[in-house]
């Protein structure tokens, strides 16, 4: 399978420069590929959209609005984080 650092160039074409090809996070349909390899789901949580907007400790329960989110990582540990 073709890589990122290895890509089809077809016959007679100019093959790209090494340091032309940069590592990126590239989305292909559904998909997330890093270091050429579709990243997996390691994980999902729910987060809060809000920062806290002090350290103490509010006088009053506000509601939170909640994100549910997945974690995909990388064969190489590279993480990223997307809402679901």
């Amino acid at each position: 399978m073709p890589t990122v650092s290895d890509p089809i160039v077809p016959d007679g074409a100019p093959r790209p420069r090494a340091e032309r090809i940069k590592c990126g996070v590239l989305q292909f349909g559904g998909e997330f590929i890093h270091c050429g390899e579709p990243m997996q789901i390691s994980g999902t949580g729910f987060h809060s959209v809000y920062a806290p907007m002090s350290t103490e400790d509010p006088a009053v329960d506000l509601l939170d609005v909640y994100l549910a989110t997945k974690v995909l990582q990388c064969r190489c540990g590279f993480r990223m984080e997307l809402p679901s």
